[in-house]
């Protein structure tokens, strides 16, 4: 129910369901009145159809992998951007964008680059 929205968006078919060819990523809440409670500690988790957490302890570890959209802008932004980053903040607009080459294995699956971002949506 929290993450169907943000894979919509990002165009992830495979994510955000319970569908046929779904990745199987699902956490388990016990039902609670104080609901801040209930999303503070899932009762099971599970990563691509996997537990590897059970009641706030790992049982499992799995590696992940980077997902990545890279969809078309209009390149004209970016003097604003810079503009406010100058007047605003203490790191510059240079410093804040992560580069392809900046993306780390880091013993992951590997970085994924969405076909949304291939067809241009």
């Amino acid at each position: 129910m929290t993450r169907a929205a943000p894979a919509r968006s990002l165009g992830l078919a495979d994510r955000g369901h319970l569908g046929s060819g779904a990745a199987a990523d699902i956490t388990v809440y016990e039902d609670l009145p104080d609901r801040e409670k209930m999303f503070t500690a899932p009762e099971y988790v599970f990563k691509d159809g996997e537990l590897v957490a059970q009641r706030g302890r790992i049982v499992k570890t799995s590696r992940g992998a980077t997902h990545v959209v890279r969809p078309d802008f209009d390149r004209g932004i970016e003097k604003s951007l810079r503009d406010y980053f100058e007047r605003y903040h203490t790191i510059g607009f240079d410093n804040f964008a992560i580069s392809a080459d900046e993306l780390a294995d880091c013993g992951s699956r590997g970085t994924l680059v969405h076909a949304c971002a291939r067809s241009g949506r």
